[in-house]
């Protein structure tokens, strides 16, 4: 059983149209809240803003059997599903975005603080 770690972030980071790059983050904590937010800034910015009580965050509740880890964050847009697995360091996603229907993977690295 891998663990998940709650003494930073995981981000997942990309490139939109080949040129524009983006990060997402996801931050949890051991009550099992997680709270999310789109491309904003670095690791390091994010450490003094990005908890429970900020504004602008999508916030949700995770439950963890074995690897597998499964949540929805709800935001002033809307809802997004997740699912997927914990593996050492890092998280695969599977997500599902009700505000848009729009829906993919992406690979969350963690960034300890």
């Amino acid at each position: 059983m891998s663990d998940l770690k709650y003494d930073g972030v995981y981000m997942s980071g990309g490139q939109l149209a080949g040129t524009i790059a983006y990060s997402s983050y996801l931050r949890f904590y051991p009550d099992g809240d997680v709270i999310g937010v789109g491309p904003t800034a670095t690791p390091e910015e994010l450490q003094k803003w990005f908890d429970k009580e900020s504004d602008n965050i999508s916030l949700g509740k995770f439950t963890i059997q074995g690897n597998h880890i499964s949540f929805h964050t709800v935001s002033t847009s809307g809802n997004v599903d997740y699912i997927g697995e914990i593996h050492d360091d890092q998280i695969s996603l599977n997500w599902y975005s009700h505000i848009n229907q729009g829906k993919g993977n992406n690979i969350y690295v963690f960034v300890k603080w």
